[in-house]
């Protein structure tokens, strides 16, 4: 009679076993605000590559374990590629903004790793101005693979976009770019972009999900060896 109780007790063992296995790598949703001052490097994240900081020459960034990296120019002669943070471009002043400007040749947005690794959604973000001088891209990778672009028009002030779930949804990386010169092109003249309260949702890795069906087996494995030596011992 114990045997015909196995499944009924795997399956909340195994209930909890996936519950407890992939509650850590449930999606988790981060708002970057980047309140960071680019003299001091003091605040919310860390500048972790940067030039002159007089004028926040900035290689790179993180924030919630969310990266911005400066894409560096194709063209070797020229400057380097950086971007700013600055609380006096867009309203309101008291409030700090990425700036990627005509000395940019764009950046790309990671999570755990300036290089591509952990996979995210880009949820959405306040795109304060597009200057005049460009459009501006936004394109989401898949490993290698583009997902597609979202465009800002140039001279436009978007403010709060809501980006698609089918294209940033699920990607590694994501490049900002002006469309005519590429990543790593020679940014037109007077082109920009300030955007703010960039928000990022951690994708569960798919390893936890492997993990706890691994559990899972070993479970009814050691459950049914347990049964089976009790009802064999009661003959």
């Amino acid at each position: 009679m114990r045997s015909k109780h196995v499944l009924p007790y795997l399956s909340i063992s195994c209930i909890s076993a996936v519950i407890s296995v992939t509650a850590p790598a449930q999606a988790v949703s981060l708002n970057v605000k980047f309140e960071t001052d680019f003299e001091t490097n003091q605040g919310i994240g860390t500048i972790i590559e940067q030039g002159d900081p007089s004028v926040a020459q900035i290689f790179s960034y993180e924030e919630r374990n969310t990266f911005f990296t400066a894409a560096p120019f194709v063209n070797p002669s020229d400057d380097m590629s950086h971007f700013h943070l600055f609380n006096f471009v867009a309203a309101p002043e008291t409030n700090t903004d990425l700036l990627i400007g005509g000395d940019s040749a764009g950046l790309s947005i990671t999570f755990g790793s300036p290089t591509p690794s952990d996979f995210f959604g880009l949820e959405n973000l306040v795109v304060r101005e597009v200057r005049e001088g460009s459009d501006v891209v936004f394109e989401g990778f898949n490993g290698q693979d583009s997902t597609g672009t979202a465009l800002f028009n140039a001279g436009t002030t978007p403010g709060f976009v809501a980006l698609e779930p089918a294209i940033f949804g699920n990607v590694n990386r994501v490049d900002v770019y002006y469309p005519d010169a590429g990543l790593g092109g020679e940014a037109p003249d007077d082109a920009g972009i300030i955007f703010d309260d960039v928000r990022i949702n951690s994708v569960p890795e798919p390893d936890a999900i492997l993990g706890s069906v691994i559990l899972c087996i070993g479970l009814f494995v050691k459950r049914r060896y347990s049964v089976n030596s009790v009802a064999a011992k009661s003959k």
